[in-house]
């Protein structure tokens, strides 16, 4: 009986063991493509902001206004 308790609650422990590990993993995933959103979000804002004109015209108020806008 003992024996079979010991197995029992190894075999739940493992199960446990997975279970947690695959939501974290989950979770690392999501965190993961957020980051990546934001990311290249960010990185279009640039992009546009870099083919400005306000920024061959040395408007640093004008930059700053359409970088608040978009």
């Amino acid at each position: 009986m003992i024996v079979f308790a010991v197995i029992m609650l190894g075999r739940i422990a493992d199960g446990e063991r997975s279970r947690y590990h695959d939501e974290a993993l989950d979770a690392a995933r999501r965190s993961a493509s957020a980051a990546d959103r934001e990311l290249s979000g960010l990185q279009s804002a640039l992009k546009v902001l870099t083919t400005s004109r306000v920024i061959d015209a040395r408007d640093y108020a004008g930059l700053y206004e359409q970088a608040v806008e978009g």
